[in-house]
């Protein structure tokens, strides 16, 4: 056990050392340190921090008893307690209410770390809690849940808690964040503007100064809903190239005990929700975002198309109403992929959304380019937007910006202009702290870049047998030019293409044959060594004749869309049982999600980016299967032959 006369002695000293440099003040705070693996020395209720006598402490336990019942320990415990339990390297905790602290505790001012040496070391990680009663049990889970990854709080209208490794660490951090506080007012009092450091400046010093020891953080778990199977795949890859672990899972009722306790960093579940109608898309959504909080998430990212597609306000509304938040970032460009927002003005590789290959989608035609009128048209709450002029002044400026419309103008969600990578990574600097992300998978990848670095390598699943002598499999069911370009490149370039009539399919009396007979022509293909490319009717005229055949049927353009992946995905499970080949490329959000249903692919690891936004995974399955599921809009016309390169390399 610690010597506890020692620890007594040293908190006397923190106590009158933080009344003397005004870091308290009469009666207000509380300070303890650790004396044992489960037990902490703390004032006793009603003290002055500036004349503690040595019988103003009481020892206390994490199972409640204490070392006198003469004394109140403070009734602040629940705090004290959950930073112990919570940090196993915490040894002391100094709570106080400093004037300049304890203003920027009662406002919207974020403290930069980034101004001198000890700012950047002792304020790396500062965090808020929202206002709970003091003493309260709420406070302390409050405090619990951001006591992991920093060693500062703000406790809204409250003070300010600081927790360290040692008392005397926890009195400079307490002093410097003092000091840093009256430095920013001061000197916003006296419109002198601060220079920060840059981000690389500071990343270096922490790492390599040996100012002192590096704080290893405990990271949180980033939360992913999406609302369909290759968006969940786009976003995992841009998290996973900066070495975060993401794991997909389908969402459905059973899915909390299907995800194992992992070393993961994103969680992504796969609403499926795209197709189905608003009051299911909601119902998904609130119950998957409650379902992916129980799983550990504190961050949450809304997962949505690029270009706005689908249950677009429910799904946000969902999300914010089962975490009980109201307000959310909304980023929906993505230029690498041709996607860019000016003036809230929505752009795909230059044209308007409502003149791009998107009007005239058979589920989701978009008529309105501008972003603001689609999702305010979709949700009661108000929605906003910050415009390319703040955007390029930087994350400062949008921070700011963020705020004012967030408190004083009481917008719930604000959607950002993107012109380029660099607004990205400005916003990624601004936002990165926010509780909830909504829009494209762009800005995950930036993400990465401004959050602290990863610890873990990252872990890999068994792959399954390589089978060069057999050739490989692509099955294309989207009707989106791109893909339509892919096709035809490997047309030209030797690869077996087989279509899937789905005109021809719909008038046949004898469905099982046809099927059976593609079936027998694409295992002959890749049993003699020819890679294939299946694909759906894609032109437009063969596209019109199969709606017109489905009407005669009674489908609808949804209707008859299942039916195709359906029938795709049934040929695709033949193919890969016949051949053995578990190696294989899907083409299109919703073909990719019937396929993964039909052959029992619950969750997936995303593995490695073959193009943007466009990576390999791995699934949580015996056999394991290596495999592409392929957005029916993304990549270059090479893209499924790069994609069939990528899979034997390995």
């Amino acid at each position: 056990m610690s010597n506890v006369n020692e620890i007594r002695r040293q908190l006397q000293e923190v106590g009158t050392y933080m009344m003397d440099h005004d870091l308290a003040w009469g009666n207000a705070g509380n300070i303890s340190a650790r004396t044992a693996e489960d037990h902490f020395l703390i004032t006793a209720s009603g003290t002055y921090l500036g004349e503690l006598l040595a019988d103003d402490f009481v020892e206390y336990c994490f199972d409640g008893k204490r070392s006198t019942q003469d004394r109140k320990p403070s009734k602040e415990i629940p705090m004290h307690q959950a930073i112990y339990e919570e940090r196993s390297d915490i040894h002391a905790i100094l709570h106080a209410s400093p004037f300049y602290s304890t203003l920027i505790a009662c406002s919207d001012v974020e403290i930069p770390s980034e101004w001198f040496v000890e700012s950047m070391y002792y304020l790396e990680r500062c965090e808020r809690v929202s206002y709970h009663h003091p003493g309260s049990t709420t406070l302390g889970e409050a405090v619990r849940e951001k006591a992991a990854k920093a060693n500062i709080l703000f406790l809204e209208n409250h003070g300010v808690l600081v927790f360290d490794t040692s008392v005397k660490e926890a009195r400079m951090a307490l002093q410097t964040l003092e000091f840093a506080c009256r430095m920013f007012i001061t000197a916003n009092g006296a419109s002198i503007p601060m220079k920060q450091l840059p981000e690389n400046t500071v990343q270096d010093f922490l790492e390599h100064s040996g100012y002192k020891p590096r704080r290893r953080w405990k990271m949180n778990m980033i939360g992913v809903i999406a609302d369909d199977i290759t968006g969940s795949n786009d976003i995992g890859v841009m998290f996973g190239k900066s070495n975060y672990i993401a794991d997909i899972f389908s969402y459905g009722p059973t899915v909390l005990s299907n995800v194992t306790k992992d070393n993961r960093d994103v969680l992504i579940f796969d609403t499926d929700s795209r197709l189905d109608d608003e009051k299911t898309a909601y119902d998904k959504v609130y119950q998957a975002t409650l379902d992916i909080q129980k799983a550990g998430a504190d961050q949450f990212f809304n997962k949505t198309c690029s270009v706005f597609r689908g249950n677009i306000g429910s799904e946000f509304d969902a999300m914010l109403d089962a975490l009980k938040e109201e307000f959310a970032i909304v980023v929906l460009g993505f230029p690498k992929n041709g996607r860019t927002t000016l003036r809230s003005i929505h752009y795909v590789y230059g044209d308007k959304l409502q003149d791009s290959q998107f009007k005239d989608d058979p589920i989701h035609p978009m008529k309105e380019s501008n972003l603001v009128t689609i999702l305010q048209s979709q949700t009661s709450r108000r929605v906003g937007a910050i415009h390319e002029e703040i955007i390029k002044q930087g994350s400062k400026a949008i921070k700011q910006q963020i705020q004012q419309m967030k408190i004083n103008e009481q917008f719930q969600y604000i959607i950002l202009d993107v012109t380029n990578q660099n607004d990205l990574y400005e916003i990624a600097k601004a936002v990165y702290q926010e509780k909830i992300i909504c829009g494209s998978s762009a800005l995950a990848e930036e993400i990465p870049k401004v959050q602290k670095k990863r610890d873990k390598a990252k872990n890999l699943l068994p792959l399954p047998a390589k089978k060069s002598e057999k050739g490989l499999f692509c099955a294309a069911g989207s009707l989106m030019p791109q893909t339509y370009h892919q096709i035809n490149y490997m047309k030209r370039t030797g690869n077996s293409v087989i279509e899937f009539d789905t005109f021809e399919f719909l008038k046949s009396d004898a469905k099982n044959s046809f099927v059976n007979g593609l079936v027998e022509k694409i295992v002959k293909d890749m049993l003699d060594g020819k890679n294939v490319v299946f694909h759906s009717t894609n032109t437009n005229e063969k596209v019109r004749e199969t709606k017109a055949e489905a009407a005669k049927h009674g489908l609808n353009n949804t209707e008859i869309s299942k039916m195709v992946s359906e029938t795709i995905a049934h040929i695709t499970s033949e193919v890969i049982r016949r051949t053995e080949q578990y190696r294989f490329v899907i083409a299109g959000g919703d073909t990719s999600a019937t396929v993964c249903r039909t052959l029992g692919i619950e969750g997936m690891r995303v593995w490695k980016e073959i193009q943007p936004g466009l990576p390999s995974c791995l699934s949580h399955t015996n056999p394991p299967y290596l495999f592409v599921l392929k957005s029916g809009s993304f990549g270059n016309e090479t893209f499924i032959e790069e994609a069939f390169e990528h899979l034997l390399q390995w």
